[in-house]
């Protein structure tokens, strides 16, 4: 039917469409005009994200007793922050992703498992984050307020077509931030990718019945390795941007605002970029928690499965795989970002709830 033919052949180009807005991914297929128009874009965009960041900056030095419009001011703040940090990063880390794209699109096929498993899921969070910009800028149809933010502007914003110009401004940062977080099912594809390559790899064992092929597996096995280091550190790089500036410091504030006197619509404003955030966090922790388990426990369980059909010499040159199984590829940056799978997801969850809960004992009293 019309869903199996999406999740064959539309789950990437969704995806990269997702991101469109951000101009953080060059079309591959850009002439060198384009190219430059896309840069352009990309830091006009980064511009009037910075423009509305400094806005909200006036606002919180002017409402600084106001603790409800302070932490409102700073969430939406941390959401420009990242979009910026993330452009950043893809614009340092630019070949390695074109790279990747270019060899994730090339082995579109073998991803096939992935998108069945998840495309529903990230269709679900992506289109979340979109909704979640369209609830702060529908605040002024429902709300005793002017613009989507309480940004203060050096100029006066009675005008008119001053007011037209303020509100779309707004209204563009606000889906330029929805990318920046979309970005992270763009990592979860590139995520998933490493999972299929090392599961292929591990079904490849079956066929393995003498000493020759056992060491070709061996070099698959370190080349792969090797890729999936190589990388690696730009998708850790982006999933840090959203793990540590976006999502903790944002659902503290969110958090605040959820549980103090504020309207009704801004409690569902918040509601939904608390759930919209949290299950973001999930798009990339689960194939996260799934390379964990497929290059440590996948690898040594099916090693140890074939061992008894191996001979002597064979059993001592997959010594070294076992080893290597024993560490596998994980997404952490030691001090700073704790490796992402299913038990951090808990954790993480859980630490939110009890901030909540001491957050609501501390405005109640």
């Amino acid at each position: 039917g019309w869903i199996h033919c999406f999740s064959r052949n539309a789950a990437i180009r969704f995806t990269k469409a997702s991101v469109l807005l951000a101009y953080m991914f060059a079309p591959s297929d850009a002439n060198k005009f384009r190219l430059l128009l896309f840069k352009i874009f990309r830091w006009i965009s980064v511009l009037l994200c910075i423009a509305l960041f400094f806005g909200l900056v006036f606002s919180i030095v002017e409402n600084i007793e106001k603790l409800f419009l302070v932490l409102k001011a700073l969430a939406i703040m941390c959401s420009m922050i990242n979009y910026v940090a993330k452009v950043v990063i893809v614009r340092i880390y630019g070949k390695e992703f074109e790279k990747l794209q270019l060899t994730v699109t090339n082995f579109r096929k073998i991803i096939q498992k992935f998108v069945n498993k998840c495309w529903k899921f990230q269709l679900f969070v992506t289109f979340g984050t979109y909704m979640a910009s369209t609830a702060f800028i529908l605040g002024p149809l429902v709300q005793p307020q002017k613009f989507p933010t309480d940004a203060v502007y050096p100029f006066s914003t009675e005008n008119f077509l001053v007011v037209i110009i303020v509100y779309l401004h707004q209204i563009l940062v606000a889906y330029q931030c929805s990318p920046g977080v979309a970005v992270d099912s763009q990592m979860a594809i590139y995520l998933w990718y490493l999972c299929v390559r090392f599961e292929g790899l591990i079904i490849q064992m079956d066929y393995v019945e003498n000493q020759h092929q056992l060491a070709q597996f061996i070099r698959n096995h370190q080349s792969l390795l090797l890729f999936t280091k190589k990388v690696i550190p730009p998708i850790r790089a982006v999933i840090f941007s959203s793990v540590a500036i976006n999502n903790k410091f944002i659902m503290i504030c969110a958090g605040v605002v959820l549980l103090s006197n504020g309207t009704s619509f801004e409690k569902v404003q918040c509601t939904i970029m608390i759930s919209f955030i949290a299950l973001n966090i999930y798009t990339f922790i689960w194939p996260a928690d799934c390379l964990i388990d497929i290059t440590s426990y996948g690898v040594s369980n099916k090693v140890l499965d074939m061992f008894r059909t191996w001979t002597l010499e064979m059993k001592k040159s997959c010594l070294l795989i076992i080893h290597r199984a024993q560490h596998p590829v994980v997404i952490n940056i030691p001090g700073f970002l704790e490796t992402l799978s299913h038990q951090y997801y808990s954790s993480f969850l859980s630490a939110a709830f009890s901030i909540f809960t001491a957050l609501r004992a501390v405005l109640n009293s």
